[in-house]
């Protein structure tokens, strides 16, 4: 969803001159119509006391190392003064050493965006089932065993990104988040699916592949909008990686491929039987 983000054309706000020249890291982001900080590098590790001195207006904040450089300059924790942006709608904070975020970061409650990908992180504290706003929640590439219970009171969530953790089940849970549009769960240890992902009617992507799954319940045919029923030469390509790496049996690979129709009327057949 952020991937446009290095091309964005920011307009340069003038602002008083501090220690670490942080003003001269905040422009305005056209995309995201709002007064962004970027702080890259060596900064990172010095940004709790500059932090005061920067406006309280800001709307994106990202403190991410810059990927030209080495990685010697990473947060281990999130910035305590990070709490006073009361009206933040972005914050990234992904390619970092974060093992925990504070528990305040759920008193931000203008939150939509939060990208917290590339960390160390196991959990998500609990208190972030107050980010009501929250549309989208990047976590790939952590350590995560399951699904943290506080995303599912997240309940204006279009798109959840879990790749590359360590998730061997999912939670009946997951129904609730009916907003979603995009899953990932691509590269994790899940074995099987819960009957409640039929729920999720909204869903048009959903990354499945290099898990342990040898069937999908029969209530994946609840979700009419996935890519998946598309008989075009490139969905099948973006089929093929989405289930890719998994033992799957029922149904078959090649009647998901063969479309919606094909898999309902397996499912159907399968009942009959």
């Amino acid at each position: 969803m952020l991937s446009s983000r290095k091309n964005e054309k920011l307009q340069r706000i003038s602002s008083p001159r501090t220690t670490l020249n942080l003003y001269r890291t905040i422009t305005y982001d056209k995309q995201w119509n709002g007064k962004r900080l970027t702080v890259k590098s060596h900064l990172i590790s010095k940004l709790n006391d500059e932090l005061d001195n920067v406006p309280y207006d800001l709307e994106i904040i990202e403190l991410s190392p810059d990927n030209e450089t080495s990685l010697t300059y990473v947060l281990k924790q999130v910035p305590v003064n990070i709490l006073k942006f009361t009206s933040l709608r972005i914050l990234i904070l992904d390619t970092n050493n974060l093992t925990s975020v504070p528990s305040d970061i759920g008193q931000l409650l203008c939150l939509q965006v939060l990208i917290l990908s590339n960390n160390l992180l196991e959990t998500l504290p609990n208190e972030f089932n107050a980010l009501n706003r929250l549309n989208s929640l990047h976590l790939s590439n952590n350590l995560f065993k399951q699904v943290p219970i506080c995303i599912y009171s997240m309940c204006e969530l279009k798109f959840l990104d879990l790749t590359k953790n360590f998730i061997t089940f999912l939670q009946d849970d997951i129904g609730t988040l009916k907003q979603l549009r995009y899953l990932s769960l691509h590269q994790n240890q899940l074995k099987t699916l819960p009957m409640t992902i039929g729920n999720l009617t909204y869903l048009e992507t959903l990354w499945l592949g290099e898990n342990n799954l040898s069937q999908l319940p029969k209530t994946i045919i609840n979700l009419t909008h996935l890519d998946w029923w598309h008989t075009s030469s490139s969905t099948k390509f973006f089929l093929e990686h989405s289930l890719d790496g998994n033992p799957l049996i029922r149904p078959p690979l090649s009647t998901i491929h063969n479309g919606y129709r094909a898999t309902l009327e397996y499912f159907e057949n399968e009942y009959t039987n």
